[in-house]
């Protein structure tokens, strides 16, 4: 205990001036862009819980209910609005980056943990997937602090870790729970009683959490039947996007070139070795039954494969960056071992400051809204509703100004709009209700089950208004995504008005 009091006390005053570092940096660029896209994923359904809706219930989402619940309670603390998400979003963001260098201390030298934890804060990923980057850092944090000895109450915080991960998003989760399982059965410093013992300690608090909020949801109204579809569906393959592997060479995977392929290729195979070589001593040490791998070691590797495997699920490169957390990890711990040469250990936080005035001085970023996107000559974008609140440049935010004033002509407060699956957020801005039951678009891509619920829904709110907007939308065209969809739109809804590249379409019948 008195150990554990003088690692924290020592680790007091560098995690503070990470997490200071964490949040200048992204502070120094979160009032600029907006993605009426992904942001509108997130924003609209922590809005529609505002509103006295119920999560499961009036409206479905992919990802877990934690994130919608807490982004609403601060919205009622203070007001919604993109600009107020973002502050959020920062502070997230940065307390990942402290959680991900604490745990890299713990496995590595301190050159070795900035090192890590610059390369988060580097590459942090889009806003709308803070609370998932958040997840992922604690559960990385606790498989360091749980698994340094094998005990029920240790077991139990990796549990809770990863039930917090799991009402996050369900694959993170689910991982968290198989990485955290190997790791303790891989473990030969204790018996099988005690092994057996953890492994019920952290399946009990996984499910006492989980069950507990699920229980509360499913009394509020949650489908409990289609919560589990989409959660199994979620963790094991993401079955509505359909992208080959690994798919470096084409434009819809991202930069649209080689690197991107290289990229993956490389994290991918750092992943299978450092997990390979672990994997290895752990047999070993069963087949000859001397001690272990180092279980901590083990089930951040094991997480960090899992997740990178589910990251090629995705068509996007910036979606690499979401499941890259271990592997920055294992990187700093591969590079600040014992043994180093001390020019390598100099190196690394060398490299990290360089890499911090690089990014500093652009003025674009890897993905619109996330990645340091700095915009050079950025106006305000003003609103009536007063919901953005950020810095976009003068073009933008003259379509979205003139898009915004548009709908608040023709519709009442109250009323809802429908808009098409690229920009969600449009409703949000107009401070009007979504129509369609979720705003994340995947949910009727290829399927028509979905889309004949959204079209259920149209035709039960008939809204006047549908905002077009015709560019993809995650490599997905309408028309060809959500046929049945777009056919309902086309037969109901004609051309009124076209601002930019957002066309109005009003209800003909």
């Amino acid at each position: 205990m008195a150990t554990e009091k003088r690692l924290i006390l020592r680790s007091a005053l560098p995690a503070a001036l990470v997490f200071a570092a964490a949040w200048a940096f992204h502070r120094s660029y979160a009032g600029f862009g907006i993605a009426p896209f992904d942001e509108g994923i997130l924003i609209d359904g922590a809005w529609r819980i505002l509103r006295g809706e119920h999560f499961g219930r009036e409206f479905l989402a992919p990802y877990g209910p934690l994130p919608y619940h807490v982004l609403a309670l601060w919205f009622a603390i203070f007001e919604p609005s993109v600009a107020t998400f973002r502050e959020l979003a920062v502070v997230l963001q940065s307390v990942g980056a402290v959680l991900l260098f604490l745990a890299a201390w713990r496995l590595a030298r301190l050159e070795g943990a900035l090192l890590a934890a610059g390369c988060l804060i580097l590459a942090h990923g889009s806003w709308h997937k803070s609370f998932l980057q958040l997840a992922v850092a604690l559960q990385v944090y606790a498989a360091s602090c749980c698994l340094d000895s094998l005990r029920i109450r240790t077991a139990a915080g990796l549990g809770l870790a990863a039930a917090v991960a799991f009402l996050c998003r369900y694959d993170v989760g689910g991982f968290a729970m198989l990485a955290s399982g190997v790791a303790i059965i891989f473990r030969r410093d204790a018996s099988a009683r005690r092994r057996i013992e953890s492994l019920a300690s952290l399946c009990s608090a996984f499910l006492l959490v989980v069950g507990g909020v699920y229980a509360i949801l499913a009394v509020r109204g949650l489908d409990l039947v289609e919560w589990w579809f989409l959660t199994w569906q979620r963790i094991l393959a993401q079955e509505w996007i359909d992208a080959p592997f690994p798919r470096p060479w084409t434009r819809g995977f991202g930069w649209g070139s080689f690197s991107t392929g290289a990229l993956f290729v490389a994290l991918a195979t750092a992943a299978l070795c450092y997990l390979g070589s672990i994997l290895g001593v752990a047999l070993r040490a069963l087949w000859r039954r001397r001690d272990g791998a180092d279980p901590a070691r083990l089930c951040i590797a094991l997480l960090g494969l899992c997740l990178t495997n589910q990251t090629r699920l995705i068509p996007s490169s910036n979606h690499f960056f979401q499941g890259a957390l271990p592997l920055y990890l294992l990187a700093s711990d591969l590079l600040s071992r014992n043994g180093r040469p001390w020019w390598i250990r100099l190196w690394m936080p060398v490299f990290t400051a360089l890499l911090f005035l690089w990014v500093l001085r652009g003025t674009s970023g890897l993905y619109p809204a996330s990645f340091t996107a700095r915009i050079e000559d950025a106006i305000r974008l003003e609103l009536p509703t007063g919901r953005a609140g950020v810095r976009i440049a003068a073009a933008d935010a003259a379509v979205l100004e003139t898009l915004v004033k548009a709908v608040l002509e023709v519709t009442a407060d109250g009323e809802s709009i429908a808009t098409s699956p690229r920009c969600p957020l449009v409703a949000f801005l107009c401070d009007r209700p979504l129509a369609q039951p979720f705003a994340e678009p995947s949910y009727y891509y290829r399927n028509a089950r979905y889309q004949q619920r959204v079209i259920e829904a149209l035709d039960r709110t008939r809204p006047r208004i549908w905002v077009h907007d015709p560019r993809a939308a995650a490599t997905f065209v309408f028309p060809e995504a959500a046929p049945l969809l777009f056919e309902y739109f086309t037969r109901h809804y004609r051309a009124a008005r076209a601002i930019g590249p957002y066309s109005l379409f009003m209800r003909a019948d």
